[in-house]
């Protein structure tokens, strides 16, 4: 009654668990020859545990909600597009409660008979574990990219980011991206 080298039973029973739930809406403020106006809504959710030998044990679920909100304003004949969003997450993970929150801006147009396109983008968020600040992040990035021939890109971004996080300090990171892709 000897099992087989690779039909070993799980002697560990361990089993995770997660249920999911996302739900998206978009409104449409303005429509016409000269700009598109919208804004956009998304609600999302997820929980999660382990279960071993039948018992989910104390402090192992986590749940994650997600609001993100987003309002796009296209201008067509400029070439030119805004966002204005706001993002906030709620974490419960075993006994600890996070919260990240803040705001984000971003601009692209299209330049030189729409053969580069530019944008620059800038973000704050703030997270929290139980009313407490623990960090401040600040984002700045600029990219272009610029299409040579039909099939011929280069791309560039730059990233600034200004981070402060409790009882560790401030940091600044500065990351460049300097890439080539070929379509064919």
């Amino acid at each position: 009654n000897q099992s087989l080298p690779f039909q070993n039973p799980d002697t560990l029973n361990f089993v995770q668990i997660s249920q999911n739930a996302n739900l998206n809406m978009m409104l449409e403020t303005r429509k016409n020859e000269t700009q598109n106006q919208q804004l956009s809504v998304n609600l999302s959710f997820q929980d999660a545990s382990d279960q071993q030998a039948g018992i989910v044990r104390k402090g192992s679920g986590s749940q994650f909600y997600n609001l993100s909100t987003v309002y796009n304003m296209l201008y067509l004949k400029k070439s030119f597009n805004l966002n204005v969003g706001y993002n906030l997450s709620y974490n419960t993970i075993a006994r600890n409660d996070i919260i990240t929150h803040g705001p984000i801006i971003s601009a692209t147009t299209k330049l030189l008979n729409k053969k580069m396109t530019t944008g620059l983008s800038t973000s704050y968020n703030t997270s929290t574990q139980d009313r407490i600040q623990q960090s401040s992040t600040f984002n700045v990035r600029l990219n272009g990219a610029y299409t040579l021939f039909k099939s011929h890109n280069l791309n560039l971004t730059l990233v600034n980011q200004y981070r402060s996080i409790l009882n560790k300090g401030q940091t600044s990171n500065l990351t460049g991206l300097l890439g080539y892709s070929y379509s064919f």
